[in-house]
C-alpha cells in the first residue's frame, strides 16, 4: 500500500505535503481503495499504509490542512473533539452569528461592500450574500 499511495502522490517541497494525483471525492479529500475495504478517503489509507491501524471511532487528522496531502508525518490519530479545538485555534471553525450580529449585518448591507462587512463579522461573503437574499436567517426581522 505504500507504493499505491507514493505512486499517486507528489512531494511538495515547500510545505512537505505529498499531494494526491488520483481520484477525489465531493467531500474534497482524495478517494483510494485497498484490497479487500470499500473506497476510503486517502489519508486514511496512507495512515493505515505508513503507521498503522486506526480504531474505530478515530479520525485521521491534518497538521498542515490540506485536504489533498497523504505524507504521513502530516497526519495523526484525534476525535471529533480534538478536530474540533484543533479547528478552532487554526481559526477555520465556523463562526456563530447571533441575531444581533444579523440586524447589524442588514444594517450594512448596500452601505458598505460585502467583504467588509464579512471581515468585519469574520465570516465569508457567501454567508452576506445568502443573509441579503434570505437564504439564511430568514427568521430574523
Amino acid at each position: 500500500m505504500r507504493k499505491y499511495i507514493e505512486d499517486r502522490s507528489i512531494p511538495e517541497p515547500m510545505t512537505g505535503c505529498w499531494i494526491w494525483l488520483a481520484s477525489l471525492g465531493s467531500h474534497g479529500y482524495g478517494n483510494a481503495s485497498e484490497p479487500g475495504r470499500r473506497v476510503d478517503v486517502a489519508h486514511r489509507v496512507s495512515y493505515r499504509a505508513f503507521v498503522g491501524p486506526i480504531p474505530d471511532g478515530m479520525l485521521v487528522q491534518h497538521s498542515c490542512d490540506n485536504h489533498w496531502c497523504v505524507a504521513p508525518h502530516h497526519l495523526s490519530l484525534g476525535t471529533d473533539a480534538t478536530n474540533a479545538l484543533d479547528k478552532q485555534r487554526k481559526g477555520r471553525a465556523a463562526k456563530k452569528l447571533t441575531m444581533r450580529d444579523v440586524r447589524a449585518i442588514r444594517a450594512r448591507i448596500g452601505i458598505e461592500p460585502d467583504r467588509a462587512i464579512a471581515a468585519d463579522f469574520g465570516i465569508n461573503k457567501s454567508m452576506i450574500y445568502r443573509i441579503k437574499h434570505g437564504r439564511s436567517w430568514k427568521h430574523v426581522a
